[in-house]
């Protein structure tokens, strides 16, 4: 009888998935003059009729390099992290998923010069190990 009560009070004790989500969610801290920040999914799907076996915004054409990036900006929107808890022995994982309707990289800042690489719809992830009582372990 002690032993299940003990179980009942560390039960409602635990911290709920979406309790340790919101505790660990990334913060996110952008360079002066980004452009991009982490958007919801849904402008891009709006803006991207599957093509094949892939999505592409048709308006824009990321081989632009820096000349695309105005053509993707209505495609931003509020920052958003995407999140799923997990339980996998006796740890918890939190992975976060961030957005991007348009992946730009330069050698350079600002963005420009011979050297760049660009793509649509980038995901990018964040990974933290819990213990069972939700002390932070790892991130990745």
């Amino acid at each position: 009888m002690l032993a299940a009560a003990v179980l009942a009070v560390a039960a409602l004790a635990a911290p709920s998935p979406q309790q340790l989500l919101a505790r660990h969610v990334p913060v996110l801290v952008h360079a002066a003059g980004e452009a991009y920040a982490a958007s919801p999914v849904d402008r891009f799907l709006a803006a991207a009729p599957e093509t094949g076996n892939h999505l592409d915004v048709t308006a824009c054409d990321p081989k632009a390099g820096p000349a695309a990036i105005p053509c993707y900006v209505p495609l931003n929107g509020a920052p958003t992290t995407y999140g799923r808890a997990l339980s996998v022995g006796n740890r918890i994982v939190l992975s976060y998923w961030l957005f991007y309707p348009y992946d730009f990289w330069s050698v350079r800042t600002p963005s420009a010069g011979p050297i760049w690489w660009s793509h649509e719809g980038d995901w990018e992830e964040v990974v933290v190990v819990l213990d069972r009582r939700g002390t932070p372990l790892q991130v990745g």
